[in-house]
Order: C-alpha cells, then sequence, then structure tokens
C-alpha cells in the first residue's frame, strides 16, 4: 500500500499545534519528525528511556502521551507493553494520530518525512 500524503500531511499539521508529549521508538523517527517541524523537546524515544522516567517527565508540563510506533511486529508489542503500563497509571493516552497514521498506510514512522516531502 502506498501511503496517503495528503492524510500525513494533515497529522503533521495536527501533531505541531497539540501540546502532548510525543513517544516514538528510536532516533530515526525522532529526525523525521523534526525534518517536518515537530519541536524536539516534545518527542521521547522509549529505546533511551525507562517508563517510570518518562512520567516523570510528563508530569513536568506534558498534559498527555502521544505514542506513534511503528506498524509492524515489533511496534505493535511496544504499543501493548506501553498501553499496560501507563493505562494502569490512569496517564492520558492519545491514541487518534497514531491510528491516523496506521490508516494512511504509513508501515514505519521513520518514513514519514520521505512522503511528506516528496
Amino acid at each position: 500500500m502506498i501511503p496517503n500524503k495528503a492524510a500525513l500531511e494533515n497529522v503533521i499539521t495536527d501533531l505541531s499545534s497539540d501540546d502532548g508529549c510525543i513517544i516514538v521508538e528510536g532516533k530515526r523517527d525522532i529526525s523525521a519528525l523534526v525534518a517536518l517541524g515537530i519541536a524536539k523537546d516534545r518527542i521521547l524515544q522509549t529505546a533511551q528511556i525507562r517508563y517510570c522516567d518518562l512520567e516523570a517527565k510528563m508530569r513536568s508540563g506534558y498534559k498527555k502521551l502521544i505514542p506513534l510506533f511503528d506498524n509492524d511486529r515489533t511496534g505493535r508489542n511496544r504499543l501493548s507493553s506501553f498501553m499496560a503500563y501507563f493505562s494502569a497509571n490512569g496517564t492520558p493516552i492519545d491514541l487518534s494520530y497514531s491510528s491516523r497514521i496506521k490508516n494512511s498506510g504509513l508501515v514505519c514512522l521513520e518514513d514519514i518525512d520521505n512522503v511528506v516531502c516528496s
């Protein structure tokens, strides 16, 4: 499936104006989002942070978490683990962006800048 560029552009526009903390899998995901204008200080990678540290970071000004994991087996497993931990703690989680990205046909988040900029 070829990713829907217009749908991804809308996601980026909406993410830019949202005040949530964006959670991604790794550095290349961060780079892709930053290349599209998302502030780097709003993005955290799960590969380098423990969930308890993520909670502490969220308490410093973020009202919700926005997980954006890849739509592959590893990404789905990470999302499941993430949801289990944070749902149990009552942390607000916004899955709408993840769903929109998945529905647009994008599998790997790190490719979002290539699709949007093409």
